[in-house]
């Protein structure tokens, strides 16, 4: 009950219906603290419910009855129209901000909240629309970040819940990293089929993979000749094996396998520096190598034997060494000098190069003398005597081209 006429407020308070106050609480509207407590009028507890000037909540955030009504804060009428009273606006506080009883996104009046929408909060952890799903499993955020596997496929998740992570999941399938075929040499089933690089089928077109790739070892002339020397490299051939051939190595024999000038047909090469020449079989009907078969071979001045093409270039390295089909025996830079010879020697089942005491144009310190011989079951053996003290490669080569380089192979361990 408003009491309006102020002269009544004197029987009011004879009769005992509102609380007594201090001799300073009727001091409620001076603007002072009278009784030296530091609080002022309406703010002093002394003047809360004062029927002039505290009758109302004077503050809907402190935890008080200000007007002695038996309602605090938002609970009291007089705060209903308080910002601090709406639920909207302060949908993520934890608290019942206009006092139904309902918090937060709870509340319906924060149903339009960015904090209530789960389309809008996919990875924050928090069930926003209290639908009993929490991001990525909630249909909101369905094709929305995080929980679009697409931009996710290396991160071992199931980011949009369909139970299929990265790779397995056909919305990677267009993503470089779950492409097998173009990521023949990273040791990893991109593609998660259970095959890796070349063991795929994807990567059967890729020129890392092809069956034919080859063996090399690179030596440098750091310490002292190479430690091929004195031993005798033999390739078989090998489906099986993606290099096309297995390698044993052991050591060389006192003497050539092949005498040079020996065999059924004989030639001695004149090659200048940088020199190659061709050479077409006379007595074995072809050379097997790699599958294929040659009645040609292409001999250069610079230690390596090539079927493809003719070649004299010594410099390139491994990748030179790829470039082409053929054999390495020690692909560097060499001459025949005044002693040095180049034979080729064939028989009925054999055809074998030799190079013999030939020299570096500069540099180098000793002889190279090393054989090859092509057997007609397709099996190779190369045999070092001796080389000189300068880089080189040695090696066999289907010819994949020089980006497609295998691992180095340590042929003496």
């Amino acid at each position: 009950m408003k009491v309006v006429a102020k002269g009544l407020w004197l029987g009011v308070f004879a009769l005992g219906l509102l609380p007594a106050m201090s001799a300073c609480s009727t001091n409620c509207g001076d603007g002072r603290s009278n009784d030296d407590d530091g609080l002022a009028d309406c703010d002093d507890p002394d003047c809360f419910g004062h029927p002039i000037y505290c009758a109302t909540e004077r503050s809907c955030a402190d935890g008080a009855d200000n007007d002695l009504d038996g309602l605090t804060d938002c609970a009291d009428n007089d705060c209903a129209d308080d910002e601090w009273c709406q639920e909207a606006g302060h949908c993520g506080d934890g608290r019942d901000g206009d006092a139904d009883g309902l918090t937060d996104c709870a509340d319906p009046d924060c149903s339009m909240d960015a904090a209530c929408i789960e389309a809008q909060n996919c990875g924050d952890g928090v069930d926003n629309d209290l639908d009993g799903k929490t991001d990525c499993v909630d249909e909101d955020c369905e094709g929305l970040w995080p929980c679009n596997e697409v931009g996710l496929c290396t991160n071992g998740v199931d980011d949009d819940y369909d139970g299929l992570a990265d790779c397995l999941d056909p919305d990677c399938w267009s993503n470089p990293f779950c492409d097998e075929g173009a990521n023949c040499r990273d040791d990893a089933d991109n593609d998660l089929d259970g095959l890796t690089d070349c063991a795929d089928d994807d990567c059967s077109d890729n020129p890392y993979c092809t069956p034919f790739v080859g063996f090399w070892e690179e030596y440098d002339d750091v310490d002292g000749p190479p430690d091929i020397v004195g031993h005798a490299l033999r390739f078989v051939p090998d489906e099986t094996d993606r290099n096309g051939y297995t390698w044993l190595v052991g050591e060389v024999a006192q003497d050539y396998l092949v005498e040079p000038g020996s065999g059924e047909v004989s030639t001695e090469l004149v090659l200048n520096d940088d020199d190659q020449a061709a050479y077409q079989t006379q007595v074995i009907s072809s050379v097997p190598f790699y599958g294929d078969f040659y009645d040609t071979i292409f001999v250069s001045t610079n230690g390596y034997v090539t079927f493809d093409e003719a070649s004299s270039d010594w410099v390139g390295g491994a990748e030179a060494h790829f470039d082409h089909v053929g054999v390495s025996l020690f692909r560097a830079n060499l001459r025949r000098a005044t002693e040095g010879r180049i034979w080729v020697d064939e028989g009925d089942s054999y055809l074998a190069v030799t190079y013999d005491r030939l020299r570096t144009p500069i540099g180098g310190v000793g002889a190279c003398s090393v054989q090859v011989v092509f057997f007609a079951d397709g099996a190779i053996e190369v045999h070092y005597f001796s080389l000189p003290t300068v880089d080189g490669i040695a090696g066999i080569s289907g010819g994949v081209g020089g980006p497609w380089i295998p691992p180095e192979t340590d042929f003496v361990p």
